[in-house]
């Protein structure tokens, strides 16, 4: 990476690019990437980027957790099997602790929305956490305008909650306390009181699907591209306008250490944090790209990946207790 960025210091533009893709053609046209990204989307991603600069891409793709033990197992074997990486923001996160990343600079990170760039790594998309609704169950007078709302026992039994949901709880757990003026206590009530009746999904697809043949009424906090998504198909769901504070997790693209095709990797940055994040509104993500972002105008915050990551333990147990409150869905 060094002579890379060496070979492109100073450049900008259509001048950065131009260099980047004769250096990618010296390196072969190829590019591995590994990513959690849904096969849809890692389709249109692979086969844009190679129409747009004749690039050869290979992909390998699973679940986020699976993406990180690979390649952290990879880089203890001094194995390079891959050029970037686009994944969740805390697998992201470990991997730059692991020194598993390298740092990247552009023009580009300019025009990112806030909360966007990292140590070793950038956010090209956002999974918001919202409140959505079926809306033949639930008129929208009577919608769960509010966090706080999901806690009135009208919704016991009605309302789905996600097995897993540690970043959103923590993050408005602490919202609640250190912005909105809620005591500790307020805020543990206010979580026992929304999970008390309610019914623990595992998988946001699943707890959206769920959502749309009417098994519930309310679901807690899945993501708005994949509420959108069963929208567009006709069913009775909405999530607009969203319940604030929108909170947001960064998914991201980073530089893998040791990449076989380093310079092709920096041009599929570039790409992918530029025109290719017109390609996620395709289906309803959440791209970084201030200009095209989705609900710009409500208040957003965003999951603290570094205590996460320090923290999962303590929260993770205190996500467990609500989960004993409720029920948890059969497979």
């Amino acid at each position: 990476y060094e002579d890379v960025f060496d070979a492109i210091d100073g450049l900008s533009g259509e001048e950065r690019t131009k260099k980047l893709v004769s250096l990618a053609e010296e390196e072969g046209g190829e590019l591995s990437l590994y990513t959690s990204m849904t096969s849809d989307v890692e389709d249109a991603v692979a086969e844009a980027f190679g129409d747009a600069y004749d690039i050869d891409v290979s992909v390998y793709r699973s679940a986020s957790e699976t993406v990180l033990q690979r390649l952290v197992q990879e880089a203890d074997a001094d194995f390079h099997g891959s050029d970037i990486v686009e994944t969740n923001g805390p697998e992201l996160f470990s991997l730059s602790s692991e020194e598993v990343l390298v740092p990247y600079e552009s023009e580009f990170t300019q025009d990112l929305v806030e909360g966007s760039t990292y140590d070793d790594w950038v956010a090209d998309r956002f999974n918001k956490f919202v409140i959505s609704y079926n809306t033949d169950k639930v008129s929208e007078g009577d919608r769960p305008a509010s966090w706080e709302d999901l806690a009135d026992p009208q919704w016991d039994g009605q309302l789905a909650m996600e097995l897993e949901d540690i970043d959103w709880y923590k993050t408005l757990w602490e919202y609640w306390v250190e912005e909105d003026g809620k005591s500790e206590e307020e805020a543990d009530q206010l979580f026992a009181d929304i999970a008390q009746g309610a019914i623990f999904v595992k998988g946001h697809t699943v707890m959206g699907d769920l959502l749309a043949a009417g098994e519930y009424s309310v679901a807690a906090s899945n993501y708005s591209y994949l509420v959108q998504n069963i929208v567009d198909k006709g069913a009775p769901v909405a999530w607009e306008p969203p319940a604030e504070p929108v909170i947001s997790r960064p998914n991201g693209v980073g530089l893998v250490e040791g990449a076989p095709h380093p310079a092709t990797a920096v041009l599929f940055m570039d790409w992918i944090l530029s025109e290719g994040q017109e390609l996620f509104l395709d289906f309803n993500l959440d791209p970084a790209r201030a200009d095209i972002a989705t609900a710009p105008q409500a208040n957003e915050i965003f999951v603290d990946l570094e205590s996460l990551n320090e923290e999962m333990d303590e929260w993770s147990t205190r996500y467990e207790e609500l989960v004993d409150l409720g029920e948890v869905a059969e497979d």
